[in-house]
């Protein structure tokens, strides 16, 4: 799942959309998917609540990371935005960014 900064990083370069600040959306992006094949992903309210429940864990190992931390051999993984959270940004007004 992509917030809206990053939404132009990762989440682009695995072939999903990008998203404008303040939209209140967060993009969900399969990443080696295999069922449903080519399932696009989708748009959900920054506000959702996403449950994954894994089939057979035993079977078919599964690892998660986000936030730099990740877990393996994990049984099911719940996401959610923590409205609590803040980052500030800071901009060089004096660096030109080429885009080529």
């Amino acid at each position: 799942m992509a917030t809206e900064i990053g939404s132009t990083a990762y989440n682009h370069s695995a072939h999903g959309p990008i998203l404008p600040v303040g939209a209140g959306l967060r993009a969900l992006t399969p990443i080696s998917a295999m069922r449903p094949r080519r399932w696009p992903g989708a748009l959900i309210p920054q506000t959702s609540v996403i449950h994954f429940e894994v089939m057979e864990p035993a079977k078919r190992p599964v690892s998660a990371s986000a936030d730099q931390r990740g877990s393996v051999s994990v049984g099911s993984v719940e996401i959610s935005s923590a409205a609590d959270r803040s980052i500030r940004l800071h901009f060089d007004p004096h660096r030109r960014c080429s885009s080529g």
